[in-house]
């Protein structure tokens, strides 16, 4: 389980507890999922700021829905 939640300065100073930052995006990315399907198309810029979030929420088990949401959205990155 420790090594899972290795981050940054914090690694190790818990004694093998996940950091509250690891423990906090966890917890935000379906959240933050329900956000961006709302919130994406209508307001383009909240689509933007929401998906930098997910995209630091993210952990590698969340891939899946990662796809998911591009292949919703058609994009993946901002194109001008």
């Amino acid at each position: 389980m420790g090594a899972a939640y290795v981050d940054g300065p914090q690694a190790g100073s818990r004694g093998g507890c996940p950091p509250a930052k690891a423990v906090a995006r966890s917890a935000a990315f379906g959240p933050l999922v329900d956000a961006f399907r709302r919130w994406a198309r209508p307001d383009e810029e909240a689509g933007w700021q929401l998906g930098d979030a997910l995209a630091n929420a993210a952990v590698p088990d969340d891939l899946p829905v990662m796809l998911d949401l591009v292949c919703e959205t058609g994009t993946a990155q901002r194109g001008e």
